[in-house]
């Protein structure tokens, strides 16, 4: 209740309608009796002026959610994609929590007691992405794409011939925010005193034995632990896990800046043309490490190389986070000078990891005096893998149509394809539409069916990656033709990545990269290359609809924070 007051008292002295705010109280359906408490504390907001929504968690029938294994996770991933549902519903970009510095000593000791390291004992952190929201568009890393159009030659890609650009990379999302981390909850009920506002403590919070927050909660309440795991102990741990995370990430971004490398987005190709000098031999100034130092120095390279690492393997990756654990056999094969000098993985040239294949390449042959390229790319899926990642959107009427546009032309909603690619379908009729992988026995007759020139260009390029097998790692549009002896039957009809489709074919789509890193760079390390276009060219906002990307910033705040 502190937070909404406190950010309820701060935009009305801005004055500013981006800082307009809605209050969202979520009944959890744990326990008896929460639901008549979620509709007190929503009247009681509603009492001092603030827009409030009442949302609820939709746990399966004949569920009794405390009884649930992992009560805990369960709630907490419920709890994320209700309020992303809902902050994407009301153009809301910013989520405010009310976590104290006593919850930071908690989420510590939960996850020491987890047997966090390294970054997990950071805590929370004051802004983040929302988590358990991967694929909801505008929640989860999306929503505001950087927009760009394909260069041919020096000369701008025709999108109303066959091959049609892709015209982004996506970005933004719904943040989290944390801006009460440094004050504890005696100050914030301290604050609510003051102001003379009331308020609420769940009672589920309470219970010992319903999770290990709760235990974790009772231990440090109580003052039953050893120094070393009390609230101040506990918090400078956190601070000393954030500055060397901070120092390692920083020296990782800087090696990222001094790698030579192009990535083609078309088809989640990274070539890494050189790599970065990590200096384990010797120091900023050329000098020799000495010998008394030259191990310990190489652990130091090893952590920063490694986060290295993991910046090349997400560009093309298609999972949403990849544990540096997982990165210690591809860190030893591309940074051979950090490996252990016994290891029997230093005459290997590639390596597959969180989806990934790297391998080791030469441009002039394998020789002395040339240096190694290294290619990552999408790992082939597998049978299981291709049925998991096809899409079957429908298409709907649009429910404001753009200038010049029917109700006639329908869209579906933008999805996640394989964790790299959003794509929404644009269509007329009543033709359905599937998205799965591209396969060798698709090429042939695809290429048939194309146009003399066209055909050309695009078997040159379909070569190319066949010879990486990332020709089978690329998305396909399917046309839903019908059914045979019980089997529908279908036809690959266009190939969006690469703005491939075939002649008179009607379906139309907006295809854009997920969101990365680039660094300074952006753009410039993009092959073949791509240049950014204004997002205020009505042509371009002609199709996006009611996910449009320029809704009002509205940060939110949780209706209860004790």
């Amino acid at each position: 209740m502190a937070l909404a007051t406190l950010y309820q008292e701060f935009a009305a002295r801005e004055q500013k309608d981006e800082l307009r705010c809605t209050a969202f109280v979520l009944d959890h359906g744990a326990r008896k009796g929460s639901t008549e408490e979620a509709r007190q504390v929503a009247k009681y907001l509603i009492s001092r002026g603030l827009d409030t929504k009442l949302l609820t968690l939709g746990w399966p029938q004949n569920v009794v959610p405390s009884e649930l294994p992992d009560f805990e996770t369960q709630a907490r991933r419920l709890r994320y994609q209700v309020l992303a549902d809902a902050c994407c519903r009301h153009s809301i970009r910013a989520l405010l929590f009310a976590h104290h510095r006593d919850d930071q000593a908690e989420t510590v000791l939960s996850r020491l007691t987890n047997g966090y390291d390294g970054n997990g004992l950071r805590g929370m952190v004051p802004v983040s992405d929302v988590p358990y929201c991967e694929g909801m568009y505008g929640a989860y890393r999306s929503g505001q794409p950087t927009r760009m159009e394909l260069r041919y030659g020096g000369s701008k890609a025709s999108t109303n011939g066959p091959f049609v650009p892709m015209n982004g990379i996506e970005k933004g999302g719904l943040k989290i925010c944390r801006p009460l981390l440094s004050f504890s909850k005696d100050q914030l009920i301290a604050t609510c005193k003051e102001k003379g506002v009331k308020w609420f403590e769940d009672e589920t919070n309470q219970d010992r034995t319903l999770t290990v927050r709760n235990a974790v909660r009772y231990l440090i309440q109580k003052d039953v632990l050893p120094s070393a795991l009390r609230t101040e102990s506990l918090l400078a741990v956190a601070a000393k896990a954030k500055d060397r995370v901070q120092t390692r990430d920083g020296r990782a971004d800087d090696r990222f800046e001094e790698t030579e490398f192009r990535l083609d987005i078309r088809a989640g190709r990274l070539i890494i043309h050189r790599l970065p000098n990590l200096g384990v031999y010797f120091d900023a100034k050329g000098r020799p490490i000495r010998a008394e130092v030259i191990d310990a120095h190489k652990r130091s390279c090893r952590q920063i190389a490694i986060r290295l690492l993991r910046r090349y393997v997400s560009l093309v990756s298609p999972l949403d986070s990849v544990p540096l654990k997982d990165l210690e056999r591809p860190l030893d094969l591309m940074f051979p000078e950090l490996a252990d000098e016994e290891s029997d993985l230093l005459g290997q040239k590639s390596w597959t990891v969180a989806g990934v294949m790297g391998s080791k390449v030469w441009d002039r042959g394998e020789s002395e005096d040339s240096a190694p390229q290294w290619v990552l790319r999408r790992q082939p899926l597998s049978l299981t893998q291709s049925k998991t990642s096809m899409l079957k959107p429908p298409l709907v009427p649009p429910h404001n149509p753009a200038e010049g546009e029917t109700r006639q032309m329908k869209r579906s909603k933008f999805v996640l394809w394989d964790g790299r690619y959003w794509i929404r379908l644009m269509g007329q009729g009543l033709d359905r539409y599937e998205i799965r992988p591209f396969t060798l026995r698709d090429r042939d007759a695809y290429l048939r069916r194309l146009s003399r020139s066209h055909q050309e260009r695009l078997a040159q390029a379909l070569q190319s990656y066949l010879k990486e097998t990332v020709l089978l790692t690329l998305p396909a549009i399917v046309k839903v033709l019908g059914s045979e002896d019980g089997q529908e039957t279908s036809e690959v009809v266009a190939l969006p990545t690469l703005g491939s489709r075939l002649p008179k074919e009607k379906i139309r789509w907006e295809c854009r990269y997920k969101q990365i890193n680039l660094g300074k760079r952006q753009l410039e390390v993009l092959d073949p290359p791509f240049v950014r276009i204004s997002s205020h060219n009505p042509a371009l906002r002609k199709n996006e609809g009611t996910e449009a990307s320029s809704a009002t910033i509205r940060p939110n705040s949780e209706g209860s924070d004790s």
